[in-house]
């Protein structure tokens, strides 16, 4: 793990979606190898799933569809992962909701990275985004 930890020394992770399932399994993993993490999320999201590493990461609040601006560092060492999204559970059927956060939110998102000019920018999906319809294979286009 000391090797993991070097590619992480110096970085800094810009998180969306860091209060969800997989966005804070993410940070806990980051922040147990002592990277900085930066957590973007809504006023109202619940930090629960962090609470114990509460004191270690840095939050900027924004609203639905939007990103906040603040200085970046080193842009250069700066990794923005967004986890953020809405619809992939199958009871979410808030179509306004849907586009605010996955399209709205998502073309923020890549222009905070493209104006702080980030090194990195890593978006996340899962399989709940192709819904339970048609099943997909290996080979699919």
């Amino acid at each position: 793990m000391k090797e993991f930890e070097r590619m992480l020394a110096g970085c800094t992770f810009i998180v969306t979606g860091a209060t969800g399932f997989l966005g804070s399994a993410f940070v806990r993993t980051l922040l147990e190898h002592q990277a900085k993490v930066i957590v973007i999320a809504r006023r109202s999201s619940d930090h629960w799933r962090l609470s114990k590493y509460r004191n270690k990461y840095l939050v900027f609040t924004t609203e639905l569809g939007g990103v906040c601006d603040f200085d970046i560092d080193k842009p250069e060492q700066t990794i923005l992962v967004h986890f953020s999204a809405s619809g992939v559970n199958q009871r979410d059927d808030d179509v306004e909701q849907m586009v605010q956060t996955n399209i709205v939110g998502t073309y923020h998102v890549l222009n905070f990275a493209n104006e702080k000019k980030l090194k990195r920018v890593v978006l996340i999906g899962t399989s709940g985004e192709y819904g339970s319809g048609y099943g997909l294979t290996e080979t699919a286009p």
